[in-house]
């Protein structure tokens, strides 16, 4: 559906449309929540003339390019591909970035999630895989610049040379080259050398025009770094890191700038503006207030940033830019307002629009012509009414530390002595925002109240919060949040003794902690890719990056050292659980290995306590997948009905 509206209108529209009914109706099927969005991914053609996305067409997953104007293009079927993102080189080009989990047989063993590039022609059919060349092809590492020169359009990619055989994929693991591909032809030319030692590591930063403007060397033992001019060798910035925290990162906001990352003495990562013709660079951000930067859809110079913030909207450092944006965000009060994708001139933008009584609206804004175009949604068959409503509580930590967290409400419920699902975040350096999040609504659906809380350790509150979370797994990250669900029964809004706690990745350990580290707080715990090993986790990371200096701080500084490992580890306790657990993991997890959940799963059942553990073959980290991620809704929802109803 397409409608098209005047600003005032799309107000109208947000306000008076999308109202409360005077009573909730009947939550809907947990299949509504636990389907891939029906659309998302949408990218705007440099002309603003077309748009694609990804989304569904009779029930089928797709890719759908049309025009503006309404026009179909291309409808691709996608199946179970991972498509992790859409962008357009030119107008009938469409690059569509995917993933698969591969499982090399030499190199460190791990399986490794692989991206690939599809080049689409979406008037001809005509498609090629970038840098894929038979049976000896190179894995795509990173997506640099996509540009036109002389009526055609080019990308710069890194990747790694691999060779397919009959037991499996073999991997070049030295330093990966600079490649640049015709998005027309697939004809590849090496444009730079990585390097082949392989404790020394190197990126770049393209300019506009495809070409590299600087270059940063990383030596992973003595962790030094520099960073250095193409068009001549000079030094403008060098280092040593031994955190790992000094990056190069992408274009400044004129031409012949650059921007990277790098630790001050006061511990704060703070983002750098440096032009590659010398002089002092400047701070332009600190890292920690940034989710994500943007950057012109051509010429590739920044745009702007997406804060880390409860309620995010986009910031551009153009003034002009940003007050068509302030303008058009008065249309949406308490929602979260990305800009996701821009027309070369700047004149038409997708905009993103999610939380309160939003499960996630684009919209096509023209500012130039001053009306707006509703796309689609991303969940439209949750109503508004069937929205639980969210909002941020503070409580104070066992040491006086303010901790916050989302709070979802289910919808039509008064908020006292609710049943509750403690719902932490994975990372876990991320975070929980006032966003549409389709878990915590699904919960809250059936009658549950969720707590989603940011404890120390995650992202968006600054530096100092961040590295109260080192050496706290188990420690006060895990009471911060117990601290919470108390905060909660104080105020009366929940029952203490009616409470579950679900939680994916970190969150699984949080999960798998509170029933074994902690006594006495839940009646059922879910955990979904959790870790239950800190010391097998310290083993797989040790081989994952070859047990090299900055990997091995890294760990030892944030998760702990030694017997600490074994202490925080749930798995030491099973013998402790004081509820049911559920685990659920996915068999090609390339982030936290299946092995966790299966070994906490065998300590468990040893030590007699009531366990499950649920196998989703083929299933990543994320949830990828619309069979398995519906498979992980249904199940944790049940377990936590039975062991904790709603009613």
């Amino acid at each position: 559906m397409v409608r098209t509206l005047g600003f005032f209108a799309v107000v109208w529209m947000a306000l008076a449309t999308r109202a409360w009914a005077a009573s909730p109706p009947a939550p809907p099927a947990l299949a509504v929540y636990s389907r891939l969005p029906a659309m998302e991914s949408v990218s705007l053609s440099p002309s603003g003339d077309r748009y694609a996305y990804v989304g569904a067409e009779r029930g089928e997953r797709k890719i759908i390019a049309r025009t503006t104007a309404g026009k179909g293009l291309a409808m691709i079927p996608i199946g179970d591909v991972k498509v992790r993102g859409l962008r357009w080189a030119g107008e009938k080009r469409l690059l569509i970035t995917t993933t698969q989990t591969a499982n090399p047989i030499y190199g460190n063993g791990l399986k490794r999630e692989m991206l690939n590039i599809l080049s689409f022609d979406v008037e001809t059919g005509k498609q090629f895989w970038v840098l894929a060349d038979g049976a000896r092809s190179t894995g795509v590492l990173g997506q640099y610049r996509v540009y036109p020169r002389d009526g055609r359009w080019y990308g710069v990619y890194a990747g790694w040379t691999v060779t397919k055989t009959r037991l499996g994929d073999t991997f070049d693991y030295s330093s990966p080259d600079l490649y640049r591909v015709d998005l027309e032809t697939g004809a590849t030319v090496r444009v730079a050398d990585g390097t082949e030692n392989d404790n020394t590591g190197r990126d770049w930063v393209i300019d506009g025009d495809g070409k590299p403007l600087v270059q940063m060397d990383y030596n992973g033992l003595s962790t030094n770094w520099r960073i250095t001019a193409s068009n001549g060798g000079a030094v403008l910035a060098s280092g040593a890191d031994p955190r790992g925290d000094a990056w190069l990162v992408d274009l400044g906001r004129a031409p012949g700038q650059f921007l990277y990352r790098q630790r001050d003495a006061d511990g704060v990562v703070r983002l750098r503006e440096a032009s590659v013709n010398g002089g002092a660079p400047s701070v332009l951000l600190d890292s920690h207030d940034v989710e994500s930067l943007l950057a012109y859809p051509v010429g590739g110079l920044l745009l702007g940033y997406d804060p880390a913030a409860d309620l995010s909207r986009s910031v551009v450092f153009d003034p002009d830019l940003q007050a068509r944006l302030t303008k058009v965000g008065r249309a949406f009060p308490g929602q979260s307002l990305r800009l996701e994708s821009l027309s070369a001139d700047a004149s038409r933008m997708i905009l993103h629009a999610s939380g309160g009584t939003e499960s996630g609206v684009w919209w096509l804004v023209d500012t130039a012509a001053g009306k707006a175009e509703e796309l689609g949604w991303d969940y439209p068959q949750v109503a508004a009414e069937q929205m639980g409503p969210a909002r941020m509580v503070t409580w104070k930590a066992g040491d006086g530390l303010a901790i916050s967290g989302v709070l979802t409400l289910p919808p039509g419920r008064e908020a006292k002595g609710l049943p509750v699902v403690v719902m932490p975040h994975g990372g876990p350096t991320a975070r929980d925002t006032l966003a549409f999040d389709w878990m915590a609504q699904a919960f809250a659906s059936r009658g549950y109240a969720v707590l989603q809380p940011n404890f120390r350790g995650s992202t968006g509150y600054g530096q100092g919060f961040e590295a109260a979370g080192h050496g706290e797994w188990g420690g006060k990250m895990q009471t911060d949040v117990s601290d919470g669900l108390a905060f909660l029964a104080a105020q009366g809004v929940v029952d203490p003794k009616r409470a579950c706690v679900v939680g994916g990745s970190y969150g699984g350990y949080v999960a798998l902690a509170g029933v074994t580290l902690q006594q006495g707080l839940y009646r059922c715990a879910v955990s979904y890719a959790g870790v239950s090993d800190l010391r097998a986790l310290w083993k797989q990371d040790a081989r994952r990056h070859g047990g090299g200096t900055v990997a091995r701080r890294q760990f030892l500084e944030t998760i702990g050292t030694g017997a600490d490992l074994e202490a925080r580890s749930p798995i030491i306790h099973a013998a402790r659980a004081d509820a049911p657990v559920l685990l659920i993991h996915g068999t090609d997890d390339t982030v936290v290995a299946f092995d966790q959940s299966a070994a906490m799963e065998k300590a468990l059942k040893a030590a007699g306590k009531p366990v499950q553990l649920i196998r989703l073959a083929g299933e990543d980290h994320w949830r990828s997948r619309p069979e398995t991620r519906a498979a992980f809704l249904d199940a944790a929802v049940a377990f936590v009905e039975a062991n904790n109803p709603a009613n």
